[in-house]
């Protein structure tokens, strides 16, 4: 996330670790963090006028995922927003 000006500090690394704790749970097949990287990797080949928002939308979209539950999206949404908060 070196890429979005972020700063290592206590914030910083704890949001780097909810990134990847969610993103490394057992029972994540395809939103991992291969896939954020192959997402990230996709951005380096487009024209994105904003990089940060970009990158910002690949680690958030899905960040949150509960096979069992239907709100994933909008937890996603809830905790950017705490993301964003504390940024």
């Amino acid at each position: 996330m070196k890429s979005l000006g972020v700063v290592s500090g206590p914030v910083s690394d704890r949001w780097w670790a909810t990134l990847v704790e969610n993103y490394t749970k057992w029972y994540r097949y395809y939103h991992t963090l291969a896939h954020i990287a192959a997402m990230i990797k996709v951005g380096d080949t487009l024209p994105v006028e904003r990089r940060e928002v970009f990158e910002l939308a690949v680690w958030f979209h899905d960040i949150v995922y509960i096979p069992e539950r239907k709100d994933n999206e909008q937890a996603s949404i809830k905790l950017f927003e705490k993301f964003a908060y504390d940024a």
